[in-house]
């Protein structure tokens, strides 16, 4: 992630080939490039599309946290991008169900390991249950009794005991 990304690279990266698959020619390429920014398409404007493409990803690399004409994040252009342009989940009942491309499994990959979900072709930040917390709490508070590190269990569960409600752990105390 960036400084003050939400995104990882990876899932940037898998953006970008999201709208790599779904761009048939140059000029859409260049329309695309100069809504965001004049920098961003005279960067990206010498060679094959996937070389124009290639230079997009090496232009993220070289300007994290990079704005565009809008004030908006580069990273956050081309993910929610991707995410407009990802198949419905809508299967007819008459079709056997696809797999869906690579590209758009590693989106959905990274965005799921970065917080976030696709409801509906809409982005949105994973709920707590959805992220299974509950699991990874878990499994460090094994690992602390496996290799006896009493004092750092301790830590942890004063730590995570105001949040502890919230998760649906201990009942919410009632006051009368």
């Amino acid at each position: 992630m960036t400084p003050e990304g939400r995104f990882s690279r990876r899932t940037t990266i898998a953006a970008v080939e999201v709208v790599e698959r779904a761009t048939k020619t140059h000029a859409d390429l260049t329309r695309y490039l100069l809504k965001c920014s004049s920098e961003l398409a005279a960067w990206c404007n010498d060679g094959a599309l996937a070389d124009r493409f290639n230079h997009l990803i090496k232009f993220f690399d070289s300007h994290p946290g990079y704005r565009l004409d809008n004030n908006r994040l580069l990273e956050d252009e081309l993910v929610e991008t991707a995410v407009s342009m990802l198949p419905s989940e809508e299967t007819p009942p008459w079709r056997e169900p696809s797999a869906p491309p690579p590209e758009v499994t590693a989106l959905l990959s990274g965005l799921n390991v970065d917080g976030f979900i696709v409801v509906d072709g809409v982005l949105r930040r994973a709920f707590p249950a959805t992220l299974n917390l509950l699991e990874a709490e878990d499994e460090i508070t094994r690992l602390l009794a496996k290799h006896t590190f009493a004092v750092a269990k301790g830590h942890l569960d004063q730590a995570l005991l105001p949040t502890l409600p919230a998760f649906g752990r201990l009942p919410i105390p009632q006051f009368s």
